[in-house]
């Protein structure tokens, strides 16, 4: 009987080593490698996370305060190119369609909206673009001040392709010297004013076949365009004093504050070499 339970006994001992072999993992032998495998980077044909989508846009950042009403000059502001993310907050001062629209790769002439600070990026709602109907009424101070329109004739092209807004120039009355033996064969240019903004620069399109344009037509063969100036009331009131042959020319000129740093610099190189 004794021998009988001990055989059952082994016999049971041994059905449980067997189950244990077949059925559950090793003690040591394959931990470690599991462990090894957990701790290793996602093969290739796991999924990885996608890169976001770019984009790349022009912006336009400020190099010194602006204050709304300015016209901005080309030393205000320095372009540049990014590659940004769909979701960039720096989409918003992309201005790449305004440009589109507007036809022209610079902001030259174009009206601040607002004040904005220095190394802040120009939005396209920041700005109003010398064609904008809001332009003119914008850049002036109705109390004092007016754009004033000056004719352009085919000798005086060069006006046309020198001039942009924002550019500053002067005007001249193209008029007989008052010599009575000159018999109108010479011609002085009289300075009226100087230092004056150009606010608009327009050039009349070409007429074609396809193309009679307006009721206009006599005019515009006579005037190939014409420059807006802002002057005030009193410069506005010397032109209408003019002789009616005299002419109008507007050449570029140089900015006061530049005038005067140039002539600083001058001072300062003669008092150098004088030391």
């Amino acid at each position: 009987m004794n021998y009988r339970v001990l055989f059952l006994v082994s016999l049971f001992i041994l059905l449980v080593g067997f189950v244990g072999l077949f059925v559950f993992p090793s003690g040591g032998g394959e931990e470690a490698p599991q462990t090894e495998i957990a701790g290793q980077p996602s093969d290739a044909s796991a999924p990885t996370a996608e890169k976001p989508a770019e984009r790349l846009i022009t912006v336009a950042q400020l190099k010194r305060d602006i204050a709304q009403g300015t016209l901005l000059q080309a030393g205000d502001y320095e372009l540049s190119e990014l590659n940004v993310a769909e979701d960039s907050p720096l989409i918003n001062n992309d201005l790449k369609s305004f440009f589109e629209t507007s036809k022209t790769q610079s902001l030259q002439g174009h009206l601040m909206a607002e004040s904005v600070k220095a190394e802040s990026f120009i939005s396209p709602t920041m700005v109003i673009s010398p064609k904008d109907p809001r332009f003119l009424v914008s850049s002036l101070d109705p109390k004092q001040e007016v754009a004033y329109r000056i004719y352009v004739q085919a000798p005086e092209r060069y006006i046309l392709d020198t001039v942009n807004s924002g550019s500053y120039v002067s005007i001249y009355s193209q008029q007989n010297n008052g010599d009575s033996e000159n018999n109108g064969e010479r011609m002085d240019l009289v300075k009226l004013a100087d230092n004056l903004l150009v606010l608009q620069v327009n050039i009349y399109e070409a007429q074609t076949e396809g193309n009679q344009g307006t009721e206009n037509d006599n005019f515009r063969r006579d005037y190939l365009g014409y420059v807006n100036v802002k002057i005030n009331a009193e410069q506005v009131k010397s032109l209408y004093t003019l002789d009616k042959t005299a002419k109008l020319i507007v050449l570029p000129t140089v900015m006061k504050d530049e005038n005067i740093n140039r002539r600083g610099a001058l001072i300062r190189n003669i008092r150098g070499n004088g030391g």
